[in-house]
Order: C-alpha cells, then structure tokens, then sequence
C-alpha cells in the first residue's frame, strides 16, 4: 500500500465571562486533502483488488457554553 500521511488543525478561542464561559472552534482534518489509502478490498475469487480511500478534506466549526 501507499504512504499514509495527514495533516490536521485546530484553532480554539475561549470568552471568560462572569458566570459562563464561551469557547469556539475551527478543526480541520485531512488538511492537504491527500487521498489516502484506508484498506484493501478484493473480488469473490481474489483475482482482483482495489482500495477504499479515507476522509477528504473536512472542516468542523463548534461553539461550547459552559455554565
């Protein structure tokens, strides 16, 4: 099989506030969008293989409140 190599962010911001806190979030996965190779799948007799990529490029935005 291939090389397997990703490359994954985050970036956090919290807000402090007197009661609560605010915190948001950017988290990207698979930052250079590489396809890479997950497994290996074959044919009902195994004459022939193929193989199933992973993840694209997949960017998460959250908010949290904490009381």
């Amino acid at each position: 099989m291939d090389f397997f190599y990703e490359l994954d962010a985050r970036l956090d911001k919290k807000w402090v506030f007197n009661t609560w806190m605010l915190t948001a979030y950017l988290d990207v996965t698979n930052l250079t969008n590489k396809n890479n190779p997950a497994a290996l799948v074959y044919n009902y007799d195994y004459t022939q293989q193929g193989k199933i990529s992973g993840l694209p490029i997949l960017p998460t935005f959250g908010i949290k409140g904490e009381f």
